[in-house]
């Protein structure tokens, strides 16, 4: 309800729920902390909530690593978050929620790296994944669902099937990425609601018939 502490220098594990919740209205500044093996988020956020989560270790949760839920706000930069094996995503940004992720480090598989239901901008990250998987589930470096928002910009990504996949998503931006070990194509963007802007990526593959990027629909701009 509105407080606004510093958590710093913490280790939060084995919970039942997240290793540090942030709900109602709270505003902490979350530095530094290690939230490992808990049984749902490491970091989560709803209700309201917002959060500069900062150079903090989380790792191995069962869930996702950061979540944030409720239309809740959260620059999330410079941590470094890594989990063996299950199928949720690393970060969620949901429920018309808004995230800016920067400068972060995040290994492991699941569906996606980041997962977008809401509003994103990542910039300047390392996606490393732990395939690429060719069948089953998702396996996206960012997933971006129908109606989100999304800013992809300088970001390295390997060993994901895309490194980023959007379908009828409000709008979309990917400029100046790097990705390797893809499948087919490294982006790939569907139906946008706004006109898509897919600029200056570099996608580096042994497959000859692979692809930089595909973009379709209302779309308006795509250049490998």
């Amino acid at each position: 309800e509105d407080a606004a502490p510093v958590v710093r220098g913490n280790r939060c594990h084995d919970n039942a729920l997240a290793g540090i919740g942030v709900q109602d209205g709270a505003s902490p500044k979350l530095i530094g902390n290690e939230c490992k093996a808990n049984k749902e988020s490491g970091i989560g956020l709803r209700g309201g909530a917002h959060a500069e989560i900062v150079k903090n270790k989380i790792v191995d949760n069962a869930l996702v690593a950061i979540g944030v839920t409720g239309k809740s706000d959260a620059t999330i930069s410079e941590n470094e978050l890594a989990r063996e094996g299950g199928m949720p995503p690393m970060i969620a940004v949901l429920d018309d929620s808004r995230a800016v992720v920067t400068g972060n480090t995040i290994r492991g598989g699941g569906v996606a790296a980041i997962l977008v239901k809401g509003t994103a901008e990542i910039r300047d990250n390392k996606l490393l994944g732990d395939g690429p998987r060719g069948g089953g589930p998702p396996n996206f470096g960012v997933w971006v669902h129908p109606g989100a928002s999304v800013t992809f910009t300088g970001n390295h990504v390997e060993r994901w099937r895309h490194a980023l996949s959007a379908s009828g998503a409000a709008k979309v931006v990917a400029n100046g990425n790097e990705v390797s070990s893809f499948i087919g194509v490294a982006i790939v963007v569907k139906d946008t609601k706004e006109p898509a802007v897919v600029a200056g990526n570099i996608a580096t593959s042994d497959d000859p018939k692979a692809k930089a990027a595909d973009v379709s629909g209302s779309a308006s701009r795509s250049e490998e």
